[in-house]
């Protein structure tokens, strides 16, 4: 493993959301899959009429780093103010929309565990 890959596996990735009132929320990309939507089923549970119900799906590589990739819906996934059609690299400070709900990655070290 060198040493990029190392400094990946200390940064939890963050997913900071701001809805068109004003109220945010963060979320926390743990599992090797997370799904975005509407449906209360989803990972990352987004009550917000202009996410579809699957809408998007983030999934974690080998390498630590995050893929995005929009699941056919309704209002798009955007990245750096473009459509995306097909899975995307992400990178911390990249800015997302999914239908009006803004959000944008993030990383901070991860916390050492108390003993």
């Amino acid at each position: 493993m060198n040493m990029n890959n190392k400094q990946k596996d200390m940064e939890d990735w963050i997913l900071d959301v701001v809805h068109p009132n004003g109220t945010e929320e963060r979320f926390l990309l743990e599992a090797p899959e997370c799904v975005l939507g509407y449906a209360e089923e989803c990972d990352l549970h987004i009550y917000e009429g202009s996410v579809s119900n699957r809408h998007a799906k983030f999934l974690r590589c080998r390498d630590g780093f995050w893929w995005l990739e929009d699941l056919g819906s309704t209002n798009g996934t955007w990245v750096e103010n473009m459509q995306i059609s097909a899975p995307l690299a992400l990178f911390p400070g990249m800015e997302i929309i999914f239908g009006d709900v803004e959000a944008k990655v993030v990383t901070q070290k991860k916390e050492a565990l108390q003993v």
